[in-house]
């Protein structure tokens, strides 16, 4: 590799590299931050998700909750009809509860491009409409419980709650009135009493459901608790067997472990003595032969 790098021709001209002078304070600057496309675009999807959430901030609490909506209005949900102020209020509220229920389900679609609306209201008209409302309210409540307060000092007033069925809504009735109001009452106490007594039948019938449940589950448990028993019992007896074999085969193997050497060592002293007889017979053998061959010379 040496020798490689000495062939390289040698440079014909020299070079000086010179930086400039730096500045002894960090250059600073307000534009050292350009936007591209993809920052503009993000800016853009957030300027986007900010006007989704004004927008969706205006709709009704049953579409930005997305929480179940009717799908008819209930015509029953209305003031007494016999005064013509009341008459035209519920008209009112009616009017006002289908619309919102129409612009509910063409919002809860999710559409881009199509928004409808009644009117638009600026943010400072909604919160003195809100304020208004909570006034509102807190002067309904004042009054119910003032008119609670009086009830409660009145004694001799008998008039109760109650759902009047003729009527379909409900109404005060006092025990002590003309006879529609004793009918009324009656008719009130005896739907109060069916309505109880159906109650009670489907509560009846859902706890014998349960209950036939249960004892059909304690019936399969207490089988099922059994068969464990009788497997736990085998299982245990099984044990116990191999425990005694268990302690059988070690009381063995001890035995065997002094026997063994025993007997290897009575059985060597025989392989011994057997050897030295073998050598005697052998010996004896040679002495025969050796006069049996002088003899037939």
């Amino acid at each position: 590799m040496r020798s490689e790098l000495e062939r390289l021709p040698a440079p014909n001209y020299l070079y000086k590299v010179a930086l400039p002078k730096l500045p002894e304070q960090p250059f600073k600057s307000d534009s050292l931050f350009i936007e591209d496309r993809a920052d503009r675009d993000a800016m853009s999807s957030a300027q986007r998700e900010r006007e989704n959430e004004e927008e969706r901030k205006r709709r009704s609490l049953v579409v930005q909750h997305a929480l179940p909506r009717p799908k008819r209005l209930n015509v029953e949900m209305r003031m007494n009809a016999d005064c013509v102020e009341n008459a035209e209020m519920d008209e009112l509220i009616k009017q006002e509860m289908l619309d919102l229920m129409y612009l509910d389900d063409l919002h809860s679609k999710k559409t881009q491009n199509l928004l409808l609306r009644k009117r638009e209201f600026a943010d400072e008209e909604l919160l003195a409409a809100k304020a208004a409302m909570e006034n509102e309210a807190q002067r309904l409540r004042e009054c119910a419980q003032k008119e609670d307060e009086d009830e409660d000092e009145d004694e001799e007033d008998d008039a109760e709650c109650l759902f009047i069925p003729r009527l379909k809504r409900f109404g005060f009735v006092d025990g002590d009135g003309d006879g529609d109001q004793i009918g009324d009452g009656l008719d009130a106490k005896k739907q109060e009493f069916n309505v109880l007594f159906e109650q009670i039948a489907a509560h009846k019938k859902k706890v014998d459901g349960i209950e036939r449940k249960i004892g059909i589950k304690m019936n399969g448990y207490h089988q099922i608790g059994q068969q464990l028993l009788a497997k736990n019992g085998s299982l245990r007896k099984q044990l116990i067997e191999m425990h005694d074999e268990l302690r059988i085969y070690r009381d063995l193997k001890q035995k065997e472990a002094v026997i063994i050497p025993q007997r290897i060592r009575k059985w060597e002293t025989l392989i011994e003595r057997e050897k030295q007889r073998q050598s005697a017979l052998q010996n004896e053998y040679e002495k025969v032969k050796k006069m049996h061959d002088s003899l037939l010379r």
